[in-house]
C-alpha cells in the first residue's frame, strides 16, 4: 500500500509535518536512551534557553520560544519533577517568579554538549541529502505564517469556494467596465484615462503585455483586476474591483495575489499602484500584502490619486 498522507498532498501538510516531527523527536529520544541520557526531546527548547539565559519568567521563556504560557509551564513542571529545574521569587520583584537550572541540570547540560553536536551534524547531513536548506525553508514558512496565519488563509478560501480566475474575454468585457464604474462613479468623477481603459482593455492593457483578470463564481463575474508593464522590471497594478454583494470573501486578495504572481513570472521586480486614501478597504489590503507607501510622482494618471504604493516582487 502507498503512503496515504503523501497522496493527500497539501491537504495533509500539517499531518505530514507532525509525522516528520514525531520521527525526528523519536530518533532523538532513542539516541538519548542509547547513551544513557535521561532527557526528553520536548524539553530541549526550554532547557537550552535556560543554559544561555538563566532566571527567566515563564512568560519570558514562552515569548522567546514562540510557545504558549501553559506549554512552558508544563515543561517547567516536568523538568522540576526530575530535578533539573527550580523556580524562585525574584529578589527585586516579589510578584515575579523565575526559573533556572539546578546543579543537576547544569551538570547534565555539560554532558549533553557532544550529544547535541552529533544531532546538529546529523540534521545538517539530512538537509544536504534532501538537497535543500531545511532551516532556510522553515524560516520562510514561519515568516509567511506570521504575516498571514493559516486560519486566515483557510477562511478566505472557504468563503470564496467556487471562485475561479480567468482572463478577460468577449463574455466578460462588459463586466470589467461595469464593476469598475460602480466604485468610480460612487466615489469620484470619471476621468478620460478611465474611459480609455474601460472602453478597450484589450488594447490598453493586454496588447501591451499585461493581463485583465476576472473573478467568476457560478459563471457570474464578481471581481476584476489588471496588471500591465510600465518597464520590463516595473509593472502597475490597476482597476481592482469587487461586486459589493461578494465583498468579505477574500476575492480582492485572490485577484491581487494572482496579479502579483503574473507580473513576477513575466520579469517584474517591482509592482506599483496608484489609489486614493478614501478607498480604505483597498488600502488595508495593499498594506496587508506588503505594499509600502512611496512619494507621489509629480504626475499621475488620475487626479484622484493621493497615495502611491509599491512592493518588491523579487531580487
Amino acid at each position: 500500500m502507498g503512503d496515504f498522507l503523501s497522496a493527500l498532498g497539501y491537504l495533509a501538510l500539517g499531518s505530514r509535518l507532525r509525522r516528520l516531527s514525531d520521527d525526528l523527536m523519536g530518533d532523538a529520544a532513542r539516541f538519548y536512551k542509547l547513551h544513557d541520557v535521561s532527557f526528553s526531546p520536548k524539553w530541549f527548547g526550554l532547557f537550552r534557553l535556560l543554559i544561555e539565559q538563566p532566571n527567566l519568567s515563564i512568560g519570558e521563556a514562552a515569548s522567546q520560544l514562540g510557545l504558549t504560557h501553559p506549554a512552558i509551564s508544563q515543561m517547567a513542571k516536568e523538568l522540576a519533577e526530575v530535578g533539573l529545574l527550580t523556580s524562585k521569587t525574584d529578589a527585586k520583584d516579589e510578584r515575579r517568579r523565575t526559573i533556572e537550572l539546578t546543579k543537576k541540570g547544569r551538570d547534565l547540560a555539560a554532558k549533553m554538549e557532544p550529544v547535541w553536536a552529533a544531532i546538529e551534524e546529523a540534521s545538517r547531513e539530512l538537509s544536504e541529502d534532501a538537497g535543500l536548506d531545511i532551516i532556510a525553508k522553515l524560516e520562510k514558512l514561519e515568516q509567511a505564517m506570521r504575516e498571514r496565519p493559516m486560519i486566515d488563509r483557510i477562511q478566505t478560501r472557504y468563503l470564496s469556494r467556487g471562485l475561479r480566475l480567468a482572463d478577460i474575454d468577449a463574455k466578460t468585457r462588459d463586466n470589467f467596465r461595469t464593476l469598475n464604474l460602480a466604485w468610480l462613479e460612487k466615489n469620484f468623477t470619471l476621468e478620460p484615462i478611465d474611459e480609455k481603459v474601460l472602453k478597450n482593455p484589450e488594447q490598453e492593457i493586454v496588447s501591451k503585455g499585461g493581463s485583465v483578470i476576472m473573478a467568476l463564481m457560478d459563471n457570474e463575474a464578481v471581481g476584476t483586476v489588471a496588471v500591465k508593464p510600465m518597464t520590463d522590471a516595473r509593472w502597475e497594478l490597476m482597476k481592482l474591483a469587487v461586486d459589493p454583494k461578494h465583498r468579505g470573501k477574500g476575492i480582492g486578495e485572490r485577484l491581487t495575489r494572482e496579479a502579483m504572481t503574473r507580473a513576477r513570472k513575466r520579469g517584474a521586480k517591482t509592482l506599483y499602484l496608484e489609489t486614493s486614501r478614501i478607498l480604505e478597504p483597498a488600502v488595508r489590503l495593499y498594506k496587508k500584502l506588503g505594499f509600502k507607501e512611496i512619494e507621489r510622482p509629480a504626475e499621475t494618471e488620475t487626479q484622484r490619486c493621493d497615495l502611491c504604493m509599491e512592493i518588491k516582487l523579487g531580487k
